[in-house]
C-alpha cells in the first residue's frame, strides 16, 4: 500500500527580498519563468512579456503587467520596454525543446541570432543591465561537475545555439551591464505542464507505476524557488557588475536511479518494477544528452547563497508528523 508522506500546497520555499527594480521578463510562463514570478509575488514589479499563446500561470498576481509581442519583432520588443521603463532584463526564453532544435534542420544560427540581438540593442539603446539564461548543455565534452570559468564544449546543436546566444551578450553589452546564469536541470512541483524529471518520477511511484529510467547519466536537478532564492540575492548585490557568468544549480549530482531511492523516504510502499536503460539506447536516434553533470556554484558559495538539494526540497514539502 502507497503511503504518501508530501503535502500538496503552493507555497514558495524560498523568500524574495524586495530589490526596488522593475523586471521585464522574457519567458514568463515558462518552468523557470513562472516560478520566478511566483517567487516575487508582488514584492517587485514584473513585465512578462509574450506571445499569449501559452496559459499564463500567474495571471491576476499583484504588480505583474503582461504585454503580448513577438520577441523576434523589433518593434514590439522596443515598445514593450519603452512603454514600461523596467530598470532590469531578466531574458529566459528559449522556446524550442531539445529534441525539437536538434531535429528541426530549418532553424538557423541566424533566428537566435535575431531575438537576442533585439533584447541587446535596446538594452544598450535604454542603458539597461540583462541577465540571461543558459543552460549546462553549454557543456557536456568533458566530466563534471563544471567550473564557473570552464572552457564551453557543447553536447549537441542545443547547446551550441546556448553559446550563440552567450556570444551576442558579450560582444554586445558591456561587462558591468550583462551576466550569464546558467541553469542545471530546473523542476518545479507546482507546474502542471513541465514539472521537470523529479516530479514526473514521484507522481508515478505514487501511482505504483513502473519506471524506465536512464541509469548511466547523472545531472544537478535545481529547485525552481531555488533558482529565483539565488537570482533575488544576485539582483541585491548587483552581481553582473563583478561576474560574466554564475551557476545557479543544487549541490548534488544525482541519477535517476538515485531520485527514485530519495523519493522513496517519501512515497512508502512503492513496489512498481524498474528498468535501467543506457543513455544510448533511450535516446537513440535523438539529441544526445551530458552522462556527466553538476554545476559549481563558487560565485553563490562565496555569497553563502545555500542551494537545497532534492532531498531536502522534499522535505520542507513533507508534514511534520506522520
Amino acid at each position: 500500500m502507497i503511503t504518501d508522506r508530501i503535502i500538496e500546497r503552493k507555497i514558495v520555499e524560498r523568500e524574495w527580498i524586495t530589490t526596488g527594480h522593475k523586471i521585464f521578463v522574457t519567458g514568463h510562463t515558462g518552468l523557470v519563468g513562472a516560478g520566478i514570478v511566483n517567487a516575487i509575488n508582488g514584492k517587485d514589479k514584473v513585465i512578462g512579456f509574450s506571445r499569449g499563446n501559452t496559459l499564463d500561470p500567474n495571471q491576476g498576481r499583484r504588480n505583474l503587467q503582461i504585454i503580448n509581442g513577438d520577441l523576434s519583432n523589433f518593434n514590439d520588443l522596443l515598445d514593450a520596454i519603452r512603454d514600461t521603463h523596467p530598470s532590469l532584463i531578466l531574458h529566459l526564453v528559449f522556446d524550442i525543446n531539445v529534441d525539437s532544435f536538434e531535429g528541426d534542420k530549418s532553424i538557423s544560427r541566424e533566428e537566435i541570432e535575431m531575438q537576442i540581438l533585439g533584447i541587446t540593442t535596446v538594452a544598450n539603446m535604454l542603458d539597461i543591465p540583462v541577465i540571461a539564461a543558459s543552460s549546462d548543455y553549454r557543456y557536456g565534452k568533458m566530466g563534471g561537475p563544471f567550473s564557473e570559468g570552464d572552457a564551453r564544449s557543447p553536447i549537441n546543436k542545443y547547446g551550441e545555439a546556448k553559446t550563440w546566444m552567450e556570444d551576442i551578450i558579450f560582444e554586445c553589452l558591456p561587462f558591468e551591464q550583462r551576466m550569464l546564469a546558467v541553469f542545471s536541470s530546473p523542476y518545479d512541483f507546482d507546474n502542471q505542464t513541465k514539472p521537470g524529471t523529479p516530479p514526473l518520477l514521484l507522481n508515478l511511484m505514487r501511482q505504483n507505476k513502473a519506471l524506465k529510467v536512464v541509469g548511466d547519466a547523472r545531472t544537478t536537478y535545481t529547485n525552481v524557488d531555488d533558482i529565483a532564492y539565488a537570482l533575488n540575492r544576485l539582483i541585491l548585490n548587483k552581481v553582473w557588475q563583478e561576474r560574466d557568468i554564475v551557476h545557479i544549480a543544487g549541490p548534488d549530482v544525482l541519477s535517476a536511479r538515485d531520485i527514485i531511492e530519495i523519493n522513496k523516504e517519501f512515497v512508502l510502499g512503492y513496489s512498481g518494477e524498474i528498468t535501467e536503460v543506457t543513455l544510448d539506447e533511450y535516446f537513440k536516434g535523438r539529441a544526445e544528452r551530458p552522462r556527466e553533470g553538476g554545476l559549481k556554484t563558487e560565485t553563490l558559495n562565496g555569497m553563502k547563497v545555500k542551494m537545497r538539494s532534492y532531498r531536502e526540497v522534499l522535505g520542507a514539502r513533507a508534514p511534520l508528523h506522520f
